[in-house]
């Protein structure tokens, strides 16, 4: 029988799933000292099988490794973009629980949660995360990871903490304009902080650096609460332009738009 070579992420693999089964079939404990988790066992049982998508299944167990993790990640900005807020959290729900070590139905990390690999999709993650909070209007109840109603409370924490997020990523990055524009978009939620917001998407604007629609949609807003509807009009036509075929999602409208 020929066998894939040994590594860190299979061998940690190995040793969960072989916990998993060994407390629910006694039986097949035999698998935590296999070189990779045997193909067939006698005749008729299925215990394992590698496949490209980057699952591993085991028995009723399905094992989800880091470019599996990261194919999640990135699933979920694409819906972000597209402004399916919904569709983003139930995809990063799954995403964060598994990256955390956790477990999701019958999906089970297949590599070691402290490794840096899942260390960065598990931020990459959050970080989204925050940014969906933040376009949902804070309506996500994140001990859950799940969106529909949350207290005002609640929804006033969502947003500290989206911006302590995405300000983070910020410092890490400051000359990016992706993460100006997100944390402007966070500041733009927090009582006191609008002006702030709108002095870093403004900068952007002026040097033709705003990344995406949403943050034209963020500097329309913004620019509609000072009553400067040149400014705001112009935002929207931008925001329009970059959201395409997704910018009825996206961008706002207003009454008075020229």
């Amino acid at each position: 029988m020929r066998h894939a070579p040994r590594s860190p992420a299979l061998a940690y693999g190995r040793r969960h799933l072989a916990k998993r089964l060994g407390s629910r079939r006694r039986s097949a404990r035999w698998l935590a000292g296999s070189p990779l988790l045997p193909s067939i066992v006698g005749v008729s049982m299925l215990v394992c099988a590698a496949v490209p998508s980057g699952v591993l299944a085991c028995h009723n167990i399905i094992a989800i490794t880091v470019d599996e993790l990261a194919r999640r990640v990135t699933q979920a900005e694409k819906r972000l973009t597209e402004g399916d807020t919904v569709g983003a959290v139930q995809t990063l729900r799954f995403a964060l629980g598994i990256s955390r070590g956790g477990e999701h139905g019958e999906y089970a990390l297949a590599d070691d949660p402290r490794s840096p690999g899942v260390a960065r999709v598990r931020a990459r993650g959050e970080r989204l995360l925050a940014v969906a909070v933040v376009r949902r209007d804070g309506l996500i109840d994140r001990p859950r990871l799940r969106a529909g109603w949350v207290p005002d409370g609640v929804r006033a924490a969502n947003f500290a903490w989206a911006e302590r997020i995405l300000g983070s990523a910020r410092r890490d990055t400051p000359d990016a304009p992706v993460a100006i524009a997100r944390h402007a978009e966070a500041l733009a939620r927090i009582p006191g902080r609008s002006a702030e917001a709108l002095t870093a998407l403004g900068e952007l604007d002026r040097r033709d650096l705003v990344p995406d629609a949403w943050g034209y949609a963020v500097l329309a807003r913004l620019a509609d609460t000072r009553h400067d509807v040149a400014a705001r009009d112009r935002a929207v036509r931008q925001c329009t332009t970059l959201g395409g075929a997704h910018a009825d999602a996206v961008c706002p409208s207003f009454e008075s738009m020229r």
